[in-house]
């Protein structure tokens, strides 16, 4: 492995972190904002075809302070998504921020139950009373 090698994650993870906190300023200022609408747009992409760089997203957004009422996007469109389309990769680990962080249990409450499967969305219940997986 060459130096050159060694710096890309680097460099790739600071250009990550970059455009995740630009991300996470537009929707702090909120919508009608142009930026606010192009990071919508951005966020429900990689909910459908790059969900673990979304999920990366979502533990940005909970190491952060941004209020609930702020992300509501995000709970219509891409936890709706990864809870429909990814549910094996993505419901345990968003039941651990539901019950760890009030922001996420808000986001939850304002998805439809009916279209999500009866498992997945058993398990978004019990994480939302605060109860540790069963199984």
């Amino acid at each position: 492995m060459t130096k050159r090698d060694t710096k890309k994650p680097d460099k790739t993870r600071q250009r990550l972190d970059k455009w995740l906190a630009w991300v996470l300023g537009a929707y702090a200022r909120g919508y009608p904002d142009e930026e606010y609408s192009e990071a919508s747009t951005q966020l429900h992409d990689l909910a459908m075809f790059e969900p673990e760089t979304f999920w990366h997203f979502m533990e940005y957004v909970a190491a952060s302070e941004i209020p609930a009422e702020k992300l509501h996007d995000l709970g219509r469109f891409g936890l709706y998504w990864l809870l429909r389309h990814y549910p094996d990769a993505y419901d345990e680990r968003l039941a651990g921020l539901v019950r760890e962080d009030e922001r996420f249990r808000h986001l939850i409450r304002e998805l439809d139950p009916d279209r999500i499967a009866p498992d997945v969305w058993r398990r978004m219940e019990a994480a939302l009373r605060g109860e540790q997986p069963t199984d």
